[in-house]
């Protein structure tokens, strides 16, 4: 629809009296709520999702490190050589 066409739907119509203003700010506060709460849900869910890889990444480099650390696996390889010769 053009833009010229919309203008003239629009002069067509009648005004809108103040009870459906009315009705018509009250759904839009209703949707703001709404939005807000999302808004706030949103936040709290990255907050935990970034927490819990930030624990997860933690836990690996953790364990990274202490395997490369252990020498105890170096140790028991070398008496199986020399069992062999």
């Amino acid at each position: 629809m053009s833009n010229n066409q919309q203008s003239s739907k629009m002069k067509n119509e009648p005004p809108i009296d103040e009870l459906q203003q009315t009705f018509i700010r009250k759904a839009q506060m209703m949707q703001q709520q709404k939005l807000g709460k999302v808004n706030a849900i949103r936040m709290r869910n990255r907050l935990s999702g970034a927490f819990m890889a930030a624990v997860v990444g933690s836990i690996y480099l953790y364990t990274i490190m202490t395997v490369k650390q252990e020498k105890f696996l170096d140790e028991l390889e070398e008496p199986t050589d020399n069992v062999k010769k």
